[in-house]
């Protein structure tokens, strides 16, 4: 490719391509992650300004509930969790992405400055009625779940994040069957991988 040449933009052409996989070819979004954790061995710009259009993709379909489209929001999120299998992004940042989906639009400053946030506080973009959210934490959870499970520090953190997603989940009023069952097959999934995981190691 031509990867010198500016008129090409080959580096925009390839980020593109990727993105429109994860929005549009859900099965094939782990291939599109391996091929960019290769390329970025040799075009490493390239792997960070993906990751910077993902989670600009992430933050925009956060602030815009009725302007969002679900598949696509799922598919942004799962290419998150396949380039973290792929090990060219870190623990922090997908810990970091959880927390963003429980957190962000719930917060609340005192009169001390102290900022607080709690999944009750109200939020126009999250209401709840709204369980976009725990969808996307499923799919990050589902798609790179299992590596935090193999560490226990890894563990220790996603243990924590549970307590914190549960909590979350306790201020929707009430979740459809479909999204509940999404949420306990998730739980199990992990629970699973956690006992094997302790079990290989003793």
């Amino acid at each position: 490719l031509p990867w010198s040449d500016p008129v090409e933009r080959v580096e925009m052409h390839i980020i593109k391509a990727v993105l429109r996989v994860a929005k549009t070819k859900y099965v094939d979004i782990p291939a599109a992650a391996q091929c960019m954790a290769i390329l970025s061995r040799v075009r490493p710009n390239a792997l960070l300004k993906l990751v910077d259009r993902i989670s600009e993709t992430i933050l925009s379909t956060l602030d815009s509930p009725s302007k969002r489209q679900p598949q696509r929001g799922l598919g942004t999120v799962r290419l998150l969790g396949e380039l973290f299998i792929a090990n060219v992004i870190s623990l922090q940042l997908i810990f970091d992405t959880l927390y963003l989906f429980i957190n962000y639009d719930h917060e609340e400053t005192s009169s001390t400055g102290t900022i607080t946030t709690d999944p009750s506080i109200p939020s126009e973009l999250d209401p709840p009625s709204d369980l976009y959210r725990v969808q996307l934490i499923c799919e990050i959870l589902n798609s790179c779940g299992e590596k935090f499970c193999r560490d226990k520090i890894k563990l220790d953190r996603l243990t924590r994040f549970i307590l914190y997603f549960q909590r979350y989940l306790l201020s929707k009023p009430a979740l459809p069957t479909h999204v509940e069952f999404g949420v306990l097959d998730t739980l199990d999934f992990l629970e699973a991988k956690a006992r094997s995981s302790r079990r290989h190691s003793n």
